[in-house]
């Protein structure tokens, strides 16, 4: 019977039968060449599996600060009693909680010093 299951598919299928399971994968790229410390050096401009590496123009000002008008989340958890206690005491002075903190943290400073 394989004799004739193999002369069937060789009569429809000219070519050899692929072979089942998963199809044959292609070679990886070569691993990039790394720098005397270890450092992968990739060219500006380059592609890579997370994109096109930036330009060293395009990231000179990442370094910029904010403007001083911007607000920025600090964020850190206390307990409860702490939270009801420091928002009800800003809110009994009409202060904001981050004016409260500003001010708190600049008596810190002077305190303790600027460093």
């Amino acid at each position: 019977m394989s004799n004739t299951i193999g002369f069937i598919s060789q009569t429809i299928y000219p070519h050899p039968l692929p072979k089942r399971g998963a199809p044959p994968m292609a070679k990886p790229p070569p691993p990039p060449a790394k720098t005397s410390n270890g450092v992968v050096d990739i060219q500006p401009g380059a592609s890579t599996k997370k994109g096109t590496a930036p330009k060293p123009t395009a990231v000179v000002d990442n370094l910029k600060r904010p403007q001083d008008g911007a607000l920025k989340p600090l964020n850190f958890k206390v307990s409860p009693d702490f939270h009801r206690e420091f928002k009800t005491y800003a809110a009994t002075h009409g202060i904001s909680m981050v004016d409260l903190l500003r001010e708190g943290f600049a008596l810190v400073k002077e305190h303790r010093g600027k460093n």
